[in-house]
């Protein structure tokens, strides 16, 4: 149940992560409630992120770390399932878990209307999730037993504006594709704009339709702002009881050390580097000049031309690259040498740059590890 739930939400980018944390559990090193628990807290990552409208492009790698960072924290002492809290929650950027300010303003604006199938996911755990008498809404919606329609319509009759009042144009912009003006029916679409108390009592109605989710319109006698937002609120309470901000206790014993891959969108400034990966092989390093006077030798060596491309070519970042031996600068190759003294976002520009003209490596074949600065206020950037 819980797998095909996580299904309609159509993102077979978790297929990593889900792959190696059954084995893990088939193994024997997960119950099936953990496993269970798992799932529902990568639910609540995927939906909370689909409302708040987060593009997807940071998912894959999320999701082919994610199990080895819980396992990685099952190592340390901690639950399988709070380790996987914690790597979510230190995610930032396109990576990140909205809190519930982010997710409670993206639900008041989002056009929950015309969703696709995500309708799907959305309307049956609505309905269904903490609730014993279940209804298949899931094939009642692709049968078209049930549909999704407005309970204030799309067009207004003379009517509808009466009822609504002076203010019926802004009323209908501000909530017609709002939760709160949204539901299930099984009546005729036809009979969409009807008055609201005939959508109420016909056969097939909000009086007659036993559905959960139609229980307060059923008890109302007019449908206005006021009835919207009462619902609307509902149903936001709602997503909280079935989407949950995740919070966890723990926090690993040993110094933590975040992994982010150059083609990750992630802030690198005011983050300390302990070590690189490049091609498979991990390298310890100090500094972020450490680490660019290795990395940028181990490059020069793959393809000197794509390195000079960038170091002469346009004037960011070549003004960092000379001709010339530099005094606080190193040799990259025979002729050529680099400023470190500028900010690590700087540096990873370059390192960006000259991978994208290497046709044998991929920015995905650099990751760095890293910490946080312990006095971010008093930092050095060049370091």
């Amino acid at each position: 149940m819980a797998l095909r739930r996580l299904g309609l939400l159509e993102m077979s980018i978790t297929a990593p992560f889900l792959l190696s944390m059954l084995d893990y559990a088939d193994a024997g090193n997960l119950a099936e409630d953990q496993v269970l628990a798992a799932i529902g807290i990568i639910e609540d990552y995927l939906f909370r992120r689909w409302v708040c409208n987060i593009g997807t492009n940071a998912l894959n790698k999320v999701f082919e770390n994610l199990h080895y960072d819980a396992v990685r924290g099952v190592s340390d002492g901690a639950d399988y399932c709070e380790a996987l809290k914690y790597s979510l929650l230190r995610r930032e950027s396109n990576g990140r878990f909205p809190r519930d300010d982010e997710f409670r303003q993206s639900y008041t604006e989002r056009n929950f209307y015309g969703i696709g199938r995500k309708r799907l996911y959305l309307y049956n755990c609505l309905e269904n999730r903490d609730n014993v008498e279940r209804v298949n809404v899931v094939d009642m919606l692709e049968d078209g037993t049930l549909s999704v329609e407005h309970i204030m319509p799309q067009t207004l009759s003379r009517k509808w504006r009466d009822s609504l009042g002076t203010n019926a144009d802004a009323i209908h912009e501000q909530w017609l594709n709002r939760m709160g003006n949204l539901t299930l029916t099984g009546y005729n679409s036809q009979y969409s704009n009807n008055e609201f108390s005939d959508k109420r009592d016909r056969d097939h109605g909000f009086k007659d339709s036993g559905l959960k989710l139609n229980r307060f319109v059923s008890t109302c006698e007019s449908w206005g702002e006021p009835e919207m937002r009462e619902r609307d609120d509902r149903i936001w309470r709602r997503f909280l009881t079935i989407w949950p901000c995740i919070t966890t206790d723990y926090h690993p014993k040993a110094e933590e050390h975040e992994s982010h891959p150059l083609d990750e969108d992630f802030n690198f400034t005011n983050r300390k580097v302990a070590a690189y990966v490049f091609q498979g092989a991990r390298h310890t390093v100090k500094t972020w000049v450490e680490m660019m006077q290795s990395i940028l030798g181990s490059l020069y060596e793959i393809d000197p031309d794509a390195v000079r491309a960038v170091a002469f070519g346009d004037k960011f970042p070549a003004r960092y690259f000379s001709n010339d031996p530099l005094e606080y600068g190193f040799e990259i190759g025979p002729g050529l040498w680099f400023n470190p003294g500028n900010s690590t976002a700087t540096k990873i520009e370059a390192l960006r740059r000259i991978i994208e003209r290497m046709p044998d490596v991929d920015s995905s074949d650099l990751s760095f590890e890293l910490y946080d600065e312990p006095h971010a206020g008093a930092r050095n950037e060049s370091d």
